[in-house]
């Protein structure tokens, strides 16, 4: 090995500077491409998650940050949402495997619905291959940045708790 530093981006952003006893590149690049799927999957759940928060009269999210095998939707003002009601619709999107595809560098396809995505090369090929979606059941508060959390995981068959 000759590099100094090893960095692999999957579902986290893994940055080491390797030694005589690792980790190897095969190992950094094994983590990379096992998280990926999961990576994908939450990306494109986070994004039909904000379709359906937009479509029930709930604006777009002020930030958005990744948490293992999910994601964070981010609000400056806690939302007045039924997040059981949005994960129904979210499931229902999920079942009917519409295609999910690339438009422009700001842009994905959701079926024929152009929507803005920050990430639009990071997705599933269409929401079928999303599994094990579920919303936490509670808007959690972020104490540090003052915002209020919509959280989603993927590829779990087991529901989160909260906590």
């Amino acid at each position: 090995i000759n590099a100094e530093v090893l960095i692999g981006i999957g579902e986290e952003v893994i940055v080491t500077r390797p030694g005589i006893f690792g980790p190897l590149p095969k190992e950094i690049t094994q983590r990379v491409f096992e998280s990926f799927p999961y990576r994908r999957m939450a990306h494109s759940a986070e994004d039909l998650t904000s379709l359906v928060l937009q479509k029930m009269g709930i604006g777009s999210p002020d930030a958005h940050s990744d948490v293992s095998h999910g994601f964070m939707l981010e609000f400056k003002n806690c939302p007045q949402v039924d997040l059981e009601a949005v994960e129904r619709e979210v499931k229902r999107i999920i079942e009917n495997n519409i295609p999910i595809s690339f438009h422009d560098e700001e842009h994905i396809r959701i079926g024929d619905e152009l929507f803005p995505c920050t990430g639009p090369r990071i997705h599933v090929n269409n929401t079928g291959e999303i599994v094990g979606f579920h919303l936490l059941k509670e808007i959690q508060l972020d104490p540090i940045q003052s915002l209020f959390a919509i959280v989603g995981t993927v590829g779990r068959e087991e529901k989160i708790k909260s906590g």
